[in-house]
């Protein structure tokens, strides 16, 4: 959200659900001395989970392994790339943005999509 001019009060970052994936993570988490919690490899690859959740807003991360109203394959082909600190991060199209945000339909998605929309005029 930050990439769009919203400030979120969580980090949501999107992996895929593999195992290569999986463990980058686990070894940044044991990089910063983290606890994995309930995010085992089973739990990471499986269909039934799709947020893994860490910290406590304001300083929380979620980590989502699947988005509403998105298939990963086209996302990921027109994802941007924006620079943080030199480093080149992959960032979500703000069409697919707004289409996963109404597919999530909570109250606070839909308020994010107003603002989003708002900033675009």
């Amino acid at each position: 959200m930050a990439f769009r001019y919203l400030v979120s009060t969580t980090g949501d970052m999107f992996w895929v659900e593999n195992l290569r994936n999986y463990i980058k993570i686990k070894n940044a988490f044991l990089d910063f001395g983290m606890s994995m919690f309930d995010m085992s490899n089973e739990n990471f690859q499986s269909n039934t989970l799709d947020v893994f959740s860490f910290g406590k807003s304001p300083v929380r991360i979620d980590i989502l392994t699947a988005l509403k109203g998105l298939n990963f394959v086209e996302s990921f082909k027109i994802a941007e790339f924006h620079q943080i600190d030199e480093i080149p991060v992959r960032v979500i199209h703000y069409n697919h943005l707004i289409e996963s945000k109404k597919a999530a339909g909570r109250n606070k998605d839909l308020d994010d999509v107003e603002q989003l929309e708002g900033k675009q005029e």
